[in-house]
């Protein structure tokens, strides 16, 4: 059977937008020329199909964070940033019906901007009723999701398009806890999401598409940046009671330092912006 998922993967108007996108990001362009060469991508697509093809181990680098403290983010090497940018991009086109409608992280024609000036709105006439509601931000959530439900979400774009060896790939990479670490050093250690890597975009937003629901059902205002969530609503207690239920239904659970309740005279942060 033909793999339907690889071949709409090798499309000539993914490569060449992954490639453009790449001289932006300071990927060599040695590099970049060897990707746009038709024989480098016929050598990948056969490394695949014979099962012979890997993602390389990351390696890590420390952001700062705006509390002072540091983020571990893994590092996939230059052509493997490629490779997973156009898998991520292909997976949000294969399984829109992943995404809920209150996820608005890392999706195309949803920017910051809008989703905090339609948060703000609800806030002031939530504030303006009474209403509260809270702001809550996930322990670790690119760290802390078990591999089984990485697996699921892989599962369900195989049950709706047929086996494909990019999927076996993409699986290989985060089943593999392999990494360098600052100093170079190969080490070991689960990186769930492997947060850094294009493809845990797509994955932090369909993993908790359930909970998105559920949360979206109630009598309130409910949306989700990654791992940053609001509710504003009449159900907010109900909501927070939930939430945590079915974050710890998945091995997670919230951050304790980052949830904030809303009243008429306290205000917070959300999505990075006041």
């Amino acid at each position: 059977m033909a793999d339907k998922i690889l071949q709409m993967f090798f499309n000539i108007e993914r490569w060449t937008k992954a490639i453009e996108k790449g001289v932006g990001k300071d990927i060599r362009k040695d590099q970049l020329i060897r990707l746009a060469d038709e024989h480098t991508r016929l050598q990948i697509a056969n490394a695949m199909r014979k099962g012979n093809f890997e993602i390389s181990p990351p390696h890590t680098a420390q952001i700062p964070k705006d509390n002072g403290e540091f983020r571990t983010v893994y590092v996939n090497e230059p052509m493997d940033r490629v490779i997973l940018s156009i898998a991520n991009d292909l997976l949000f086109d294969l399984m829109p019906e992943m995404l809920h409608e209150t996820c608005k992280s890392y999706q195309t024609g949803i920017g910051c901007g809008r989703v905090v000036i339609e948060v703000s709105h609800q806030i002031v006439n939530a504030a303006k009723n009474g209403v509260l509601g809270w702001k809550s931000d996930l322990s670790k959530y690119f760290d802390s999701v078990p591999i089984q439900f990485v697996d699921e979400a892989f599962d369900k774009v195989e049950a709706k398009h047929g086996h494909s060896v990019l999927i076996d790939v993409l699986r290989k990479y985060y089943h593999s806890d392999l990494y360098f670490d600052e100093e170079n050093r190969l080490r070991s250690q689960y990186q769930s999401l492997k947060q850094g890597c294009a493809v845990a975009s797509w994955l932090a937003d369909v993993l908790l598409y359930g909970l998105d629901e559920e949360l979206s059902e109630l009598n309130g205002y409910y949306v989700r940046y990654s791992d940053d969530m609001l509710f504003v609503g009449a159900d907010y207690e109900k909501a927070m009671e939930l939430l945590q239920k079915r974050l710890a239904e998945k091995s997670m659970k919230l951050n304790p330092k980052k949830v904030e309740y809303l009243t008429a005279d306290n205000w917070f942060k959300f999505l990075g912006y006041s």
